[in-house]
């Protein structure tokens, strides 16, 4: 684990090969996958392309970021 980030109600962990994983409320659609209410466990975020190097929480929202070359 690199990166720790916390929502009001969610968690969001960056691990070292870019990977996300996130846990908590999901009633906004902040965790990044499918409209389940709540997750208990961290799961893996498969929707994002490429490899984060940033994350961050806002109240309902998750942010990744992920550099691209534009090819």
């Amino acid at each position: 684990v690199i990166y720790i980030s916390c929502g009001d109600e969610h968690t969001a962990v960056l691990i070292q090969d870019g990977k996300v994983f996130t846990f908590g409320d999901n009633s906004s659609g902040q965790l990044g996958y499918s409209p389940t209410p709540e997750k208990r466990g961290p799961q893996l975020v498969e929707r994002i392309d490429g490899l984060v190097s940033q994350i961050d929480c806002g109240s309902y929202h998750t942010l990744a970021y992920v550099h691209t070359t534009g090819q």
